[in-house]
């Protein structure tokens, strides 16, 4: 998702609560974190200049899986 703000409203939805208020660090770059319902803590980034150059491939069911 490219928007951290709704990527955050959907986290707030499922119960998660925040950690760091999402904020703009520089270069319209934002960061935020919140805690799961599990407690595990989940990182969102929106950097706008960042793009992939490349698909990224869906992971594969090989060994260590």
């Amino acid at each position: 998702m490219r928007d951290i703000a709704a990527a955050s409203e959907r986290l707030l939805a499922s119960g998660a609560v925040p950690v760091e208020e999402v904020a703009e660090v520089g270069d319209r770059i934002k960061l935020g974190a919140f805690r799961s319902p599990t407690g595990d803590i989940v990182g969102l980034i929106e950097n706008p200049v960042f793009a992939l150059t490349e698909p990224v491939a869906p992971p594969s069911d090989g060994p260590g899986r």
